[in-house]
């Protein structure tokens, strides 16, 4: 029998949700927000969307947040793929979601609305 160990993030008590806006910002991420949603959804704790005024932009947001988050031991589930029109990345840790849009994408798709009754 195989048995599978996960590790769980206490982000109430844990200041990684705080570090990593504080990185987003400091590498000039726009509109940065984060939603709460443990106790709205199943599938993670804490939502984090940001934009990027280029492609480029965007794509070195998400390759500079992985490269802090390995720094900390923390790899993402998914391992996302750019390609040169990624105008939406998403990267997913378990615990908490990254979503870096570009231009109109994050108009479109409006996730603030999908997530404003939770608690920011």
């Amino acid at each position: 029998m195989m048995l599978q160990y996960f590790y769980q993030m206490d982000l109430k008590n844990d200041p990684l949700i705080e570090r990593i806006i504080a990185e987003l910002a400091t590498n000039k991420a726009m509109n940065i927000i984060n939603y709460n949603v443990q106790n709205k959804v199943s599938y993670t704790d804490e939502i984090i969307i940001c934009s990027g005024n280029s492609l480029t932009h965007c794509k070195a947001l998400a390759k500079n947040i992985d490269f802090f988050l390995k720094k900390h031991h923390l790899n993402p589930i998914n391992h996302s793929k750019f390609t040169q029109d990624s105008s939406w990345i998403l990267m997913d840790y378990g615990d908490f979601i990254i979503h870096i849009f570009f231009g109109e994408t994050r108009f479109r798709y409006r996730l603030e609305e999908i997530f404003s009754s939770s608690s920011k």
